[in-house]
């Protein structure tokens, strides 16, 4: 640091400035303050060249509701939600709880703990989520990123036994089979054939969906308009 203590702020070395590697990742700046002033801060157009990722506790909010009970926005929100802008960082959402810490005393809640990436990082991992855990042996909730999302593949196709009822179904079923000609393999071939019949039910649900629908609404209004039966007193007229 300058030795000239005269100045009103804090001025970085040469060193230091080579150690922080001032230029590419940080950038020093002047600013006054009741501690003296800062020695550097992020560059926002470094956010823009990799892959980054940022979390954690950055001791302020980005809007009114992020506290409670609810204050007037400061500068230091404007310039939070600002540096985020111009960093053009993206916030993944957290579930869970709405507060992320809570005061000693236990009167204030606040969101102050979060997940930034850069788009680099962010596009690759759409499907990635940020969970908040219950707080227990601190006074800010702990923070899960997951970014594995688990792909269980296509949902399987569910054959009702009721359809087993209808008259329609064994000669739908007979016909879809009979009608799948296909030159392959016996795998192959017995996979192709229930693809068929597969597809042939769902349009036959499909058509008969409606149907259904009409009945159910059919027996609920008979439901509603059928007349409550009289009671055993006023039937004897006591």
């Amino acid at each position: 640091m300058d030795d000239d203590h005269s100045s009103t702020g804090l001025c970085a070395s040469s060193e230091v400035e080579k150690t922080l590697e001032i230029g590419k990742l940080l950038d020093s700046k002047w600013m006054v303050g009741r501690s003296g002033g800062l020695v550097c801060i992020w560059d926002p157009l470094s956010f823009q060249e990799k892959q980054w990722l940022m979390m954690g506790n950055f001791s302020e909010t980005r809007c009114v509701d992020d506290r409670f009970p609810a204050t007037a926005c400061d500068s230091g929100v404007i310039i939070f939600n600002e540096f985020i802008r111009d960093a053009q960082l993206i916030e993944y959402n957290v579930g869970g709880i709405r507060f992320t810490r809570i005061s000693e005393d236990g009167t204030t809640l606040s969101k102050i703990d979060r997940f930034f990436a850069c788009v680099n990082f962010f596009n690759p991992w759409l499907t990635a989520s940020v969970t908040m855990l219950p707080r227990e042996y601190s006074n800010h909730c702990p923070l899960v990123f997951l970014s594995s999302s688990t792909d269980y593949g296509p949902s399987p196709f569910r054959f009702y036994n009721y359809w087993l009822l209808d008259d329609s179904i064994t000669p739908l079923v007979r016909n879809a089979w009979e009608f799948a000609c296909v030159w392959a393999r016996a795998d192959s071939k017995l996979a192709a054939k229930l693809r068929v019949v597969k597809f042939a039910l769902k349009a036959w649900k499909s058509m008969t969906h409606n149907c259904e629908e009409n009945e159910i609404w059919v027996l609920k209004e008979k439901i509603c308009h059928t007349p409550e039966p009289k009671s055993t007193t006023e039937t004897s007229g006591c």
